[in-house]
């Protein structure tokens, strides 16, 4: 199907993600953890490239922003882009408040 095509270098800049939050009464949720540091992976064949800086968020958050530029290269006709987002909870002071990094997974 794809006879005679030559890669191709993908540039992707400003992610933004739409953020659902369960909906909840803050005066009533008992979790100590509101705020998120969250960073962001791109795969694409062997592929993989994350994003410089750890972006915050809580739950009043619409939605997440990376402001880097991802450039992946020489990809083919048929390629597919798995964008990884990996968070931890933080404290007031900006230390991880579990050890456990969580995952959520999307394919472009």
């Amino acid at each position: 199907m794809f006879e005679n095509v030559s890669p191709a270098d993908v540039k992707l800049s400003n992610i933004t993600i739409p953020l659902k939050w369960v909906k909840i009464d803050p005066a009533k949720y008992k979790s100590d953890c509101w705020k998120y540091r969250v960073f962001c992976l791109l795969r694409s064949g062997t592929q993989v490239i994350d994003s410089k800086d750890l972006v915050p968020i809580n739950m009043l958050s619409d939605n997440i922003t990376f402001p880097d530029t991802f450039i992946l290269k020489d990809l083919s006709p048929d390629f597919v882009i798995d964008i990884e987002l990996y968070y931890a909870c933080i404290d007031e002071n900006g230390k991880k408040k579990n050890k456990k990094t969580e995952s959520s997974e999307s394919n472009l």
